[in-house]
């Protein structure tokens, strides 16, 4: 296409060029209407004019409409203060969906005299300026810098004797459960404790949420906690949920008016249960369906009314909790168990299956998942994964891998 319109010289006129960037912004605008991703991308690049116009989110908008957006939220369904454009959006998610990321090690498990490694059963979770990991006894913090995540051990969790099975983090605090049964919290800015509920459980203490200083915990003695927590040494009052089987995963409502409690799935029709957080009496359970072991591995609120898990069965389900209805569910194509489910909480969603270290990418308004990532040379289940727009961490039993999409593809 020619840079240039050009008038014709005809009598007692003087021949006059037109650059195209010379066109008012309203008619470029028009013309950017009919280009392509790709188009656009290139367009951008021939000179600042077109730069600065093909940057505005007007441009993007039709093609964001159209595309995997990854939103970046937290647990309290408020954005995070790092925004994107619609331009770096629409780049990124064609870098999820088809696959270009680079894989980095965060962080290794290792012992440390004879340099053999450890498995571990590692959790993590991402705050808007670090990255929480769990490895044996102790929580670690990776702070984000613009060169990206470093150990900060001055924020480093530690106090507790038995290895950590999972914890939660939010509102600058966080709650662990261990393996000996207790279940103990720090404050984050300080790491001084917030609490410490010695033997709470007499068998492992496999999860753990809160709301407020309510906090609930499930345990392989086929038991569920509410303790109120009333002081750093573990003063407490509370009730003991009796569960048919071994207790794997629960989540507290953003709402704080009930919880879910997923079991794995041995007795009765129903591995997943809803139950009222002030009460503690069961509202009701949702039908995951009579398969033996069918457990449900995790669980997360999507919204207050909203709530998707997954487990041994290799289904991902999104349940409506004021119906009690599962509206919709995604099975796994290479029939893998799920071990976790982050979601952005709105139509992305990610899962960690149990072998070769892969992750997979969904779309709630598909019925197809969108893409798979694979990290890590050893076969490892994904214990746990966190995400925001940009990257994707990976917990596997020897390494934390970070998935970075922001890389420019050719």
């Amino acid at each position: 296409m020619d840079n240039c319109l050009s008038c014709p010289a005809g009598a007692g006129n003087t021949p006059t060029s037109l650059a195209v960037t010379d066109l008012p912004d309203d008619v470029l605008f028009i013309i950017l209407k009919y280009l392509d991703k790709q188009s656009l991308g290139r367009l951008s690049r021939v000179c600042k004019i077109f730069y600065f116009l093909i940057g505005g989110d007007c441009v993007w908008l039709r093609h964001s409409r159209r595309s995997t957006i990854v939103q970046a939220r937290h647990l309290d369904n408020t954005r995070v203060t790092k925004h994107l454009s619609l331009k770096e959006q629409c780049r990124t998610s064609y870098n999820w969906t088809e696959g270009h990321f680079r894989d980095v090690i965060l962080a290794r498990h290792s012992s440390s005299r004879i340099f053999v490694f450890h498995r571990q059963l590692p959790w993590v979770q991402l705050n808007e300026d670090c990255l929480w990991m769990s490895t044996r006894n102790e929580i670690k913090c990776y702070s984000r810098r613009k060169a990206g995540f470093r150990e900060n051990k001055r924020r480093r969790l530690t106090g507790v004797l038995a290895d950590i099975s999972r914890f939660r983090s939010k509102d600058g605090v966080i709650a662990a459960s261990c393996r000996d049964g207790s279940v103990c919290g720090w404050h984050t800015d300080n790491g001084e404790h917030w609490f410490y509920c010695d033997r709470l459980h007499t068998g492992e203490a496999q999860c753990v949420d809160f709301y407020d200083n309510t906090i609930i915990s499930g345990s392989r003695d086929k038991t569920v906690k509410v303790v109120t927590v009333n002081s750093r040494h573990g003063d407490k009052e509370g009730e003991t949920i009796i569960c048919d089987d071994r207790v794997w995963s629960l989540s507290v409502c953003p709402d704080g008016s009930s919880f879910a409690v997923g079991t794995s799935g041995c007795c009765g029709d129903s591995a997943l249960s809803l139950f009222d957080l002030n009460s503690c009496n069961r509202l009701q359970d949702l039908p995951t369906g009579p398969r033996r072991g069918a457990g449900v591995l995790d669980i997360q609120f999507d919204s207050p009314h909203t709530l998707l898990s997954c487990g041994y069965d290799t289904f991902l389900r999104l349940w409506d909790t004021r119906t009690g209805t599962c509206v919709s569910s995604w099975e796994e194509p290479f029939d893998s168990a799920l071990y976790c489910v982050q979601s952005d909480q709105c139509n992305v969603m990610v899962t960690g299956t149990a072998r070769h270290g892969m992750s997979r990418l969904w779309d709630k308004r598909q019925t197809e998942p969108l893409q798979q990532y694979y990290c890590g040379l050893r076969s490892s289940p994904v214990y746990s994964l966190a995400f925001d727009q940009t990257s994707l961490y990976v917990a596997l039993d020897l390494s934390l891998h970070l998935l970075d999409f922001s890389v420019f593809s050719q």
